[in-house]
């Protein structure tokens, strides 16, 4: 009987094997670049609020700012802070609209204010422009959130209609 000839017998192991690099990406679920974008002008806005209102008083509205023109500015620049940083926590599109619905109610009442207040009519229309364009920039993303979503489960199993 002949023997056949072996294979060279594979070198050794020096270790164990490396593991595969872990895949980086956003977490399900995580903020989109637009959504991420939105979030951190909001949130830069509201710090400068907080830190320095009476200049951006000044600088909006041409007025000086009273102290409590100087009290309102820093509440909400905590009020963006805080919605910046749910809206990167859960931005789902229940959240993110409900943000759009605060800014929305926010640009009503600055355009009161310019309506009602003279001395204060530059400083209300910048601010509810700025309210109004972060409403009109919640309100997209909500809707692009909830288009890639897709219907809801519960919608998705009715029947169409006769």
């Amino acid at each position: 009987m002949t023997a056949l000839p072996r294979e060279p017998a594979p070198p050794p192991a020096a270790g164990p094997p490396e593991p595969e690099p872990p895949e980086v990406t956003a977490p399900a679920g995580g903020p989109s670049a637009p959504e991420l974008t939105a979030a951190l002008l909001r949130g830069a806005y509201g710090l400068a609020l907080c830190c320095a209102p009476g200049l951006i008083i000044r600088l909006a509205g041409g007025v000086v700012a009273t102290p409590g023109d100087r009290a309102v500015g820093r509440v909400l620049g905590v009020r963006h802070v805080a919605q910046a940083v749910v809206s990167l926590a859960r931005p789902t599109p229940a959240v993110l609209a409900l943000g759009a619905g605060a800014d929305v109610l926010h640009s009503a009442s600055m355009v009161a204010l310019a309506a009602l207040d003279r001395p204060r009519r530059r400083l209300g229309c910048t601010d509810a422009l700025i309210a109004a364009a972060f409403a009109a920039a919640g309100g997209t993303l909500a809707a692009r959130r909830a288009a890639a979503a897709g219907p809801a489960p519960e919608t998705a199993a009715l029947p169409a209609l006769p």
